[in-house]
This record gives C-alpha cells, structure tokens and sequence, in this order.
C-alpha cells in the first residue's frame, strides 16, 4: 500500500485527505477533524490509527442520498465485487454490486440489505425507492464499464 497524506481545496474548503498511488484521493469522514496538516501532525497518534485503516481496498466515503448524509465503507473485493457498508445515517445495512459476464457482454449483479428507522412498512417503501434508483445506477454503472472495455474514457462529455 502506497499513499500520501495531502491537503486539497473543494470550493473554499481547505481539507486533508489520502493520495493514493493511482492518483485516487480518498478523504476518509475520521480526518476531517483536522482541518489543517499542521493539526493533524500535532496529533498523530490519534491520525495513525485513522490512516491504518484505509488500505488500497477499502475507503470511507461520504454521500447524500435524498437529501440525507450517509457514510458508507467501501470495499473492493477481487476480482469484481464491490460491497457498500453504510456505518451511519437514517439506513443502514450493505448493498453489493458484481460486474459478471465477458467484456462483450458485462453484467452486473446487485443486492441490498438495508433497515430503515420506522419499521417494516417504512423498509417496504424505501426498498421499493432503491430498487427503481438501482435499476438506474446499474444502467449507468454498465454503460461506464462497457466503455472502459471499448477502450474509452468510462466517463463521457
């Protein structure tokens, strides 16, 4: 594992995040209690134990979703899984995504597992949400994928 300890600017934030050696920024939720490198130099043995934790494939990520603030741990799983572990915010549970298939003809499996506060009938409906919200992530996580295959940017202008 190879990374770099970074400060970065969003807008008129200033933050510090992990560099890792792809070039990927990752800003775990833990470090922004240090707004500064200085500050979090200044207490390093609190930051090292942070910092050990975010390896190549695994990473904490911040996200609003409907207006609401999730955390969730993302792991990276060989050769293709990606699980999502959301750790905090009004649902919690796991979501897992897998690219199957040959480049001609990917495919991607999802499934979730989620608690909703409010009980079974509140489950019922948010889960009913997710399932039309993934219908189309899965659309577009494929179309990426499928570009990455062709040999293009998975991101198109």
């Amino acid at each position: 594992m190879t990374w770099s300890l970074v400060t970065y600017r969003w807008g008129d934030a200033t933050a510090v995040a992990v560099l890792r050696a792809d070039g990927t920024l990752v800003a775990p939720p833990d470090l922004k209690r240090w707004p500064t490198m200085l500050e979090l130099l200044e207490d390093w043995r609190r930051a090292e134990g942070i910092l050990r934790g975010h390896g190549d494939t695994v990473f904490d990520r911040d996200i609003d979703f409907r207006g609401q603030r999730f955390t969730e741990r993302i792991t990276l799983e060989a050769p293709h899984p990606v699980v999502f572990t959301r750790i905090a915010g009004p649902v919690l549970g796991i979501i897992a995504n897998e690219i199957e298939g040959p480049d001609d003809d990917l495919r991607l499996r999802f499934s979730f597992a989620l608690a909703v506060a409010g009980g079974s009938v509140a489950e019922q409906e948010y889960g009913d949400s997710m399932t039309g919200d993934y219908l189309k992530a899965v659309e577009a996580t494929l179309n990426a994928m499928r570009r990455l295959a062709a040999g293009a940017p998975a991101v198109s202008a």
